[in-house]
């Protein structure tokens, strides 16, 4: 043993530099057992630390053969008789400690959507104290956190719990897709009729696009082409513009933003067919002469002539008024002809 200096002092326990068998260490004493960890690696002696826990030999032996000896390691046999014994990365093997934890808190949070009780408090939101690194983690292969689940199966007292306790509404999984949009791309929220409360819980992503361009308009045309979520499509775009409209043209930007394509969800809609849906939009101000990225605009597919239809309505009505109006005076003038005559002919007869 060689150059053996304290590097730290305090009322406890001196620490050591020393070095043994050429090798450079770290040393302490622990009772009447002296620890070590080496400075090149940081490697630790785990026979020292086993006989500080006062485990005997025999017991040493089989805890090494199934704890230690399984992952990076190195035997000491010869040399200096303290520095002898089995050298592990201790740093290396905590991580794998830190992952079997994140594991359960991540299974746990699954577990909370296997209930199907809408209305369910999950134990792990009501009782375990979780950072909002566990809240935000993502628990499946596809990215998504908790709340991306809940928000998707409606689970509007769960989405609450996780926002209150830290949850990123802006999170997005691998695909750029924030909350608000995997909730419309279920039917839950439709079947449930809590779109409205979500869309306020989420309100600050209206505006996001995911890693396409596409907003929450784009993705809401494109569900509603599915024979089994046309009705969920439409419901959600009229509250989503009812919410639109009431928040004074603050998300009006995604009505005509265009995505990678160059399409407009009007564009999309036009496309499909889907009349009801275009209305909605062309009501809402969409404008129908975007083109996209080939060329094309709603024009192509007929929105113009819905527009005409709508203007010739207009023109239909004022020409009905005018008449109504014409009439009224006709109506009038003959009162007034038929009041003249009979005061001629009882006056002046």
């Amino acid at each position: 043993m060689t150059n053996k200096k304290a590097v730290l002092n305090k009322n406890a326990t001196t620490i050591y530099t020393s070095t043994y068998s050429g090798v450079p260490v770290y040393e302490m004493m622990c009772g009447n057992v002296s620890v070590m960890r080496r400075r090149s690696d940081s490697f630790l002696n785990a026979t020292q630390i086993l006989k500080v826990a006062g485990i005997d030999k025999g017991r040493r032996t089989k805890i090494l053969e199934k704890e230690v000896l399984n992952g990076e390691h190195e035997k000491v046999q010869g040399g200096y008789g303290k520095y002898q014994g089995t050298w592990y990365n201790v740093y290396n093997q905590v991580p794998g400690v830190v992952s079997e934890k994140k594991e359960k808190i991540r299974a746990s949070l699954m577990e909370m959507f296997l209930n199907d009780d809408q209305t369910a408090i999950p134990e792990i939101l009501s009782s375990l104290r979780l950072s909002t690194d566990d809240i935000n983690m993502v628990i499946d292969d596809q990215g998504h956190t908790a709340l991306h689940w809940a928000s998707t199966l409606a689970r509007i007292n769960i989405m609450k719990l996780l926002i209150e306790k830290g949850a990123d509404i802006k999170s997005k999984n691998m695909y750029g897709e924030t909350a608000l949009i995997r909730a419309v791309l279920s039917t839950h929220n439709y079947d449930y009729k809590t779109f409205p409360e979500l869309l306020i819980l989420l309100q600050n992503t209206i505006i996001y696009v995911d890693y396409r361009g596409r907003t929450l308009l784009h993705h809401i045309a494109y569900i509603s082409n599915r024979k089994d979520r046309a009705e969920a499509a439409y419901y959600y775009l009229k509250v989503l513009l009812e919410k639109m409209k009431k928040s004074e043209n603050i998300y009006n930007v995604i009505i005509d933003f265009k995505d990678q394509n160059g399409d407009t969800a009007l564009n999309i809609l036009s496309r499909m067919g889907n009349k009801p849906m275009i209305d909605l939009l062309i009501n809402f101000g969409a404008d129908p002469e975007i083109e996209n990225n080939a060329g094309i605009s709603p024009l192509f597919y007929g929105v113009k002539a819905l527009k005409k239809d709508l203007s010739t309505t207009d023109d239909l009505n004022s020409n009905v008024t005018f008449i109504n109006q014409y009439h009224q005076h006709i109506i009038l003038l003959l009162y007034i002809y038929i009041y003249i005559y009979i005061y001629i002919f009882i006056y002046l007869k």
